[in-house]
């Protein structure tokens, strides 16, 4: 791993790369507030290949390469919750974007399904196991309208 080196170098290529994460994080909270997981989506997808651009992938590692990978094969985009170990994964929703704001009615509505048919769950489940992954869906809390970000 050499981004210490080049950051301390004033590497150009990793500054932009990291000033680009952090646009990243800017557009994602305003997706949030404006409850459009579609762009988060695309941003998470955009967040993992950053990664593996400033580090590379044999720093990133073969194995959550492969995580990332399986998790977009069964339509979720992944990414890194930090320094590796875990990943958080959210539903890409079709083209047409139908179907977003059903996923958050049933997260507050607190159903407990991840997909309308808890089959399309559970088969991630057993996808995730058999290649040694565990998939563990977490409920969002609501936040209050009234939050404000600066």
């Amino acid at each position: 791993n050499t981004v210490k080196d080049r950051w301390e170098k004033r590497d150009s290529t990793l500054i932009s790369c990291m000033q680009e994460l952090g646009s990243y994080a800017d557009q994602c909270i305003q997706d949030l507030l404006n409850k459009n997981h579609q762009k988060i989506c695309i941003l998470m997808k955009k967040n993992f290949a950053m990664r593996r651009r400033i580090y590379g992938d044999d720093v990133v590692g073969a194995k959550n390469i492969e995580v990332v990978k399986l998790a977009e094969r069964m339509g979720l985009a992944a990414k890194f919750t930090g320094s590796g170990g875990a990943i958080l994964c959210l539903r890409y929703d079709d083209e047409t974007g139908a179907g977003v704001e059903k996923q958050h009615d049933s997260y507050m509505n607190m159903s407990g399904t991840f997909y309308e048919d808890v089959d399309q769950e559970n088969t991630i489940k057993r996808e995730f196991l058999a290649h040694g992954y565990e998939f563990v869906r977490i409920q969002p809390v609501p936040v209050e309208e009234s939050v404000e970000v600066n």
